[in-house]
């Protein structure tokens, strides 16, 4: 299978769940400045590529990131009477009210 063929296969996945607005292949820096993120979204990056010629084999590396948006703030207020799972946000406003 060929990079592009590979990549095509891994866009293919992410898009195929339910969840993931958009898939960019590259670096994530780079897709992040453009401002067209629609979230949940799949960030696939690739690392490193070799080929072994003797084995005739060819191997790639990535890291895939799954990104979505939090609002921390609103969550704390939602999670404030620790009626839910602890989160980031509850975390936050229970320290936040500790040192006030």
């Amino acid at each position: 299978m060929t990079l592009n063929q590979t990549v095509a296969r891994l866009k293919s996945l992410a898009l195929s769940h339910k969840q993931i607005a958009s898939v960019y292949y590259g670096p994530v820096v780079e897709f992040l400045q453009n401002g067209d993120v629609k979230y949940p979204a799949c960030f696939i990056e690739h690392n490193t590529g070799t080929v072994s010629k003797t084995e005739k084999q060819t191997s790639h590396k990535f890291t895939i990131w799954l990104c979505d948006l939090v609002n921390v703030a609103q969550d704390a207020r939602d999670n404030d009477d620790g009626s839910m799972l602890p989160s980031y946000g509850s975390m936050i406003f229970f320290i936040s009210n500790l040192l006030s």
